[in-house]
């Protein structure tokens, strides 16, 4: 017989508020996920590199598709992030209060090294080509990229099978 195929759990992420973001678009829409669809496990994240950390910690990778999601302010359209960098430069302390500037999140490799999402952005953007979004080489050094770039290592280190990417929402 066939080896048995399962459905990948999918996993949606967004974050809470933050500097001057007082209402996150992104906790808005992990939360109507969460009312409306039993099947995507979804979870908030406080925008500190520590929560970050305690959330990754909790996750499973096995066959998993992660959607993370967090907001651009400066963006009119929704950016698919292809990469993720090990640097985090917070502009604004995290809401704990950590501000590192030029750190690595990993010290498995230099600062700056970049990782890719293994999700052919491209075909993504080509699919999504009747709505406002384009692709981005630039996820910031704030928390997105702190998760991303997590989420990304943990995927490719820990996950059968698991996908990570990672969407800039306008605010």
């Amino acid at each position: 017989m066939g080896e048995k195929k399962t459905t990948p759990l999918i996993v949606v992420t967004g974050f809470g508020p933050f500097g001057s973001v007082t209402k996150n678009p992104t906790q808005a829409l992990v939360e109507k996920l969460s009312l409306e669809d039993h099947s995507v496990f979804t979870s908030v994240i406080p925008v500190s590199a520590q929560d970050v950390d305690e959330w990754l910690s909790h996750t499973a990778w096995d066959d998993a598709v992660f959607l993370h999601l967090g907001v651009c302010e400066t963006s009119d359209c929704y950016k698919i992030e292809s990469c993720a960098y090990n640097e985090a430069t917070f502009r604004i302390p995290d809401a704990r209060g950590y501000q590192p500037v030029h750190e690595r999140i990993s010290n498995d490799a230099p600062l700056g090294a970049c990782v890719q999402t293994t999700l052919c952005v491209e075909r993504l953007i080509e699919r999504l080509q009747d709505f406002p979004v384009q692709p981005s080489t630039d996820p910031g050094r704030y928390v997105c990229n702190y998760l991303y770039y997590k989420s990304l290592c943990s995927a490719a280190l820990q996950g059968k099978g698991a996908v990570s990417v990672f969407v800039h929402v306008p605010l």
